[in-house]
């Protein structure tokens, strides 16, 4: 690594020669590689290198330049009209680093540099801001000090703007709102106009969180360029109390295009008083490495390192991993009538339990409300699903307080509690027809309230997983409640609270983000805008409505980071898979099974056993890949990206490869035909699909579902279609065999093994309804 200093000019020989002099002792120490020192030039950029980055930047400002990999001629990108940094004050003004220079007085610029660092100082009436930079081999790293002199600071971009030329860029990686997609790669026309006739320009913003991650990546045609903040979480619950150093710091994402070009601007939320000092955390610049590197040093930097198999025993892990989250719905006795109907292990999860119902009275959740049970009924429901070897996690909400009516705790607190905004008022929050108001974590008396629905899931009523709602969803509030250490301590109030919970209790939450995923367990959500779940909320929007699907495509950039340390899936409440379409989108993600059913609806074959083949689906494919890394994925619309055709989803997780047609055509992938919706997932000995044809059969637009295991000595298979059809399935590592099937109800059929393939018919039964059968093949 080295940096090279490309000086002012000077006509002072002497001043020269000990530049040279220094230069020579320098260069004679065995721990420096190399370091240019200054020399005259009429270039007015200061050099910084690493092995695989040249960065310059401005010798009157400090602005970036270009950003170059090396071995490429043109720069990826360069600092936009702010310069290096940018702030904003509560009075709504802003100062940027584009506004100092060396030759002011008022707003004055130096550096100082050092080897493989880069002291700035800039100095006005507003502010002071010192930005040390520092390089490694692989990485160029950013840290501000800010200390202001007469006004507040709420925002602090370092560095400032990016600006890219969008006709050299491939795609623009983007993490998205937890709620609502895994992420995104924009292609480079998304940065520019929206069509010839128009002035207009495609923008996307968002805050950190409810943002995934603080992270940008860009594939360039120029090479690649990766930047994100580095802040790990290695201190215990509520420590930022004491040190507001360990306090995380929210902030705000946003890209888009104007005249200018490409551009991405991201800012940490800080809360700087007249005469307070303070710091930032590292923003670091990678070059050379392809986004799925990049997100692994991202974990790295962050501390996201906590896996699934270190959050729960052993044996819990085995039941979660093959179990599907059942919203199991019914009072006490409706739930116990047809529990036994549920397979196992499932995820039993429910709210008609909620004391004052559901958003009602929080944070009081129990006693359970008289029309589910007595506490006692609520009680036996739960042990009698944990003796079937079933996993109880019910709904709680610790994250805001409910009224209309307010519930004893609430009553007995008083609004001391609660979140207050800037101005001083109270943050209501209504959620349908429920109301409430955002409450503060540090406070002792939400402090209190968390506490004792964890000891009574723990201690009276005992849960396997502790759901808690909204914990993965919310965005980050300025909160000037007195109990808060700064007002930007919300989100770190909140992150201290599920890391205490996790310590007692394996967590679930809705939707997530990066620094959540240390303490959960299992991430609901971050589908709402791209999977065509059923139903769903009002304020619901497909981002291909949003935007023209030929300008994006999904990158799987939560599953990057969370996928081997969490369980995900959609949304608890309100998405679950509840046909093809969604089976297939589910797949292709790498998510795991869910349903919702009421209690009653399960004497009804036709939910039964789909319910049957959804927890077939999570024994045999998804137990598989719950846990493990993501090692591949592609998202292909094909040339004629449109809205009526999402395309195909192809990725591997852990051992198992999926391909999941997510569109309304049919596809030949690896040799296979897939029907609309259909999906081809493989793993040593295990293949599971929804095939349109196979063998000389052709089984139309639905396809032939079926999933084979093979074992030592036999063969497992289980087929998803109605009573007495003629059905084919593939056959993994085996070719022509003789071979015959024996049912669970006693049928058995001969049957011959050819090309891979096996070809039989299924018992006969009344009704069209299609059933799970299963049977055992065995051959010579």
């Amino acid at each position: 690594m080295k940096i090279k200093f490309k000086e002012r000019q000077s006509n002072d020989k002497k001043l020269k020669c000990l530049y040279i002099f220094i230069i020579a002792i320098l260069s004679s120490i065995s721990c420096i590689e190399s370091w240019g020192g200054i020399m005259d030039t009429n270039k007015n950029s200061i050099i910084m290198e690493t092995d695989n980055a040249t960065v310059n930047f401005d010798i009157n400002n400090g602005s970036i330049i270009m950003l170059k990999q090396k071995g490429q001629a043109d720069s990826i990108l360069n600092s936009g009209e702010y310069g290096l940094w940018l702030i904003r004050f509560h009075d709504g003004t802003k100062i940027s680093a584009a506004e100092f220079s060396s030759s002011s007085k008022e707003r004055h610029f130096q550096y100082e540099s050092m080897p493989n660092a880069l002291k700035m100082e800039f100095h006005s009436s507003e502010v002071q801001v010192f930005i040390n930079v520092h390089s490694s081999p692989q990485n160029i790293e950013f840290k501000g000090e800010i200390t202001t002199k007469n006004k507040t600071v709420l925002d602090f971009a370092l560095p400032a703007r990016f600006r890219f030329d969008p006709d050299k860029l491939d795609r623009f990686i983007c993490p998205m709102d937890g709620n609502q997609s895994v992420g995104t790669a924009f292609k480079g026309a998304f940065f520019q106009r929206k069509s010839q006739e128009s002035e207009s320009y495609f923008q996307y913003s968002n805050s950190y969180p409810a943002a995934f991650a603080d992270f940008f990546h860009l594939d360039t045609q120029s090479g690649s360029a990766s930047i994100y903040r580095s802040q790990p979480r290695q201190h215990d619950p509520w420590e930022g109390a004491k040190n507001h150093e360990l306090i995380f710091v929210p902030g705000r994402l946003s890209i888009g295009g104007d005249e200018q070009g490409g551009y991405c601007d991201r800012v940490f939320a800080t809360y700087i008083t007249n005469g307070e000092t303070w710091n930032s955390p590292v923003i670091r610049i990678a070059v050379g490495q392809s986004a799925s590197e990049s997100l692994q040093d991202y974990c790295i930097a962050n501390g996201i390192n906590r896996l699934l198999e270190d959050k729960m025993s052993p044996e819990l892990l085995e039941k979660f991993k093959n179990s599907v989250l059942v919203y199991y719905a019914g009072n006490y006795k409706e739930k116990m009538e047809f529990l036994n109907l549920l397979p196992v292990p499932s995820q039993i999860h429910f709210s008609d339990y909620l004391k004052g119902g559901f958003d009602k009275e929080y944070p009081d959740h129990l006693p359970p409300r008289p029309s589910f049970g007595t506490p006692e009924e609520l009680l036996a429901f739960f042990e009698r699903c944990q003796q079937l070897g079933h996993i109880v996690m019910p709904y709680t909400n610790p994250t805001w307080w409910c009224d209309n009516p307010k519930g004893p705790t609430f009553e007995s607190a008083g609004d001391a509690p609660l979140l207050q905004n800037l101005d001083g008022t109270l943050s209501r929050e209504k959620y349908g027809s429920n109301e409430g108001y955002t409450i503060c974590h540090w406070h002792p008396a939400v402090q209190a309230a968390n506490r004792e629905t964890v000891y009574q899931f723990t201690e009276n009523y005992p849960v396997d997983i502790l759901f808690q709602d909204q914990c993965g969803a919310r965005g980050w509030r300025y909160d000037k409640n007195p109990a808060s250490p700064t007002p930007y301590a919300y989100i770190e109030g909140m992150l201290s609270m599920i890391a205490e919970d996790s310590q007692i209790k394996p967590l679930s939450t809705e939707s997530g983000w990066d620094q959540v995923v240390n303490y959960e367990s299992q991430l609901c959500g971050m589908t709402w805008s791209i999977v065509p779940t059923e139903g769903g909320p009002q304020w619901r929007t497909f981002m291909k409505h949003k935007y023209p699907p030929n300008l994006w495509e999904i990158f799987p950039l939560a599953q990057y980071i969370a996928h081997d340390k969490t369980a995900m899936l959609h949304h608890d409440l309100g998405q679950f898979v509840t046909n093809r379409e969604v089976l297939s989108w589910t797949l292709g993600l790498g998510f795991c099974m869910s349903y919702r059913n009421k209690a009653q609806a399960l004497k009804y074959d036709e939910v039964l056993e789909w319910l049957r083949w959804l927890d077939r689906i999570q024994k045999s494919i998804c137990s598989r890949y719950v846990g493990e890394p993501v090692y591949a994925f592609e998202h292909d619309r094909g040339s004629d990206a449109s809205l009526d055709d999402d395309g195909v989803l192809r990725a591997t997780y852990g051992s198992v490869e999926v391909i999941a047609n997510i569109g309304t055509k049919t596809r030949i992938e690896k040799g296979r035909e897939l029907p609309p919706h259909g999906f081809y997932a493989t793993s040593p000995g295990m293949i599971g699909a929804n095939l349109k044809k196979l063998g000389e059969f052709d089984f139309g637009d639905d396809g032939i579902s079926f999933i084979v295991e093979k074992n030592e000595q036999n063969i497992d298979v289980w087929i998803y279609e109605s009573p007495g059809k003629e059905v084919c399935v593939e056959i993994p590592d085996l070719r022509s065999k003789n071979a015959y099937l024996s049912f669970d109800d006693g049928f058995t059929t001969q049957a011959l093994i050819k090309d891979g393939i096996i070809n039989f018919q299924l018992p006969t039964k009344e009704g069209n309804t299609r059933y799970l059968w299963h049977a055992v093949i065995h051959h010579d």
